[in-house]
């Protein structure tokens, strides 16, 4: 059993784990890390790599299970996350052909931000076309075997996952290839051809 961390708009390597591993579970009671991808994700613009957080309440002095945090809306972050979306991608190949859906979600107003994670991966996985893990509470008895991939990669340390190949980004010409962005670079730019990505060779993630 591999136990991933329940992602926001998930990184490539995510999904990448998602796809070449069986027997995943999102661990739904953990506590809550600062600094993860679990409030945040990190896409690309013409300067380099931006990172998008939800703010969520008590904010540093945060102590809690994952499952019992919430979303703070005291600031109007949805829209400053969706203007940087589309600064980023609205000139990327297939952004228009998920706009409506993708906005969708920024229209969302979940109290909790595990409970907005999942609506979000639930969408994406309905673009792609998998299934999602399901969430589990990790108490592991006496001689189980679990592998434990949360925060193999993290906000600080993204690009040193291995990709399956490059492929083209709006802003390439200018930053080069940025690997292991949120899974929205990759369908922005491949569209259809993100699932083929994903598949497109036995990448053992662990």
């Amino acid at each position: 059993m591999l136990l991933i961390e329940n992602q926001h708009f998930p990184s490539i390597n995510y999904y990448l784990t998602l796809f070449n591993n069986l027997n995943i579970k999102i661990v739904e009671y953990e506590f809550f890390k600062k600094s993860t991808f679990r409030n945040r994700c990190i896409i690309t613009g013409s300067s380099g790599p931006i990172s998008l957080s939800v703010p969520v309440k008590n904010g540093r002095n945060q102590k809690a299970l994952f499952r019992d945090v919430e979303i703070s809306y005291f600031e109007d972050w949805q829209t400053r996350h969706w203007r940087s979306i589309l600064a980023c991608y609205s000139r990327s190949p297939f952004f228009e052909y998920y706009q409506l859906s993708l906005y969708a979600l920024f229209c969302l107003k979940e109290k909790y931000l595990f409970d907005y994670n999942l609506k979000i991966q639930e969408k994406m996985a309905a673009i792609l076309k998998i299934d999602l893990p399901g969430c589990v509470t990790f108490r592991p008895q006496p001689g189980e075997k679990c592998t434990d991939l949360r925060d193999m990669y993290s906000p600080q340390n993204f690009t040193d996952a291995k990709m399956p190949e490059k492929y083209l980004q709006v802003f390439t010409g200018k930053t080069g290839f940025i690997p292991n962005l949120s899974i929205l670079d990759l369908l922005c730019n491949l569209g259809p051809e993100t699932l083929d990505y994903l598949k497109s060779e036995n990448l053992k993630i662990f």
